[in-house]
């Protein structure tokens, strides 16, 4: 679907990545993207932003071991946190990112 950079100055030598992924353009899906705007505008280092369309990509998906939609993989350095769901408790995906 496509990538973005947030705006936010890098603070740190490691680059982080979120991707989304999803399943087309459902409820949820769109939800998902609604609410990961939230988190980025809200995360303190700057981040790649990619969202992936499961049913456009499957084997990208596989192959990050995506089985349920919607699911965020972040990645700092060389360490990654998995949150699944529409991400509508943004406080909470914040928190888990963050640790």
């Amino acid at each position: 679907m496509g990538e973005a950079w947030n705006d936010r100055q890098d603070t740190s030598d490691d680059k982080s990545t979120l991707e989304l992924y999803v399943a087309g353009d459902n409820l949820n899906s769109r939800r998902a993207v609604a609410n990961l705007d939230e988190v980025v505008r809200r995360l303190d280092v700057k981040t790649k932003v990619l969202i992936v369309d499961v049913l456009k990509e499957p084997k990208t998906a596989f192959t990050r071991r995506i089985f349920v939609t919607p699911s965020l993989i972040y990645t700092v350095g060389g360490r990654q946190n998995l949150v699944v769901g529409d991400l509508s408790d943004v406080n909470g995906v914040l928190e888990k990112l963050r640790t």
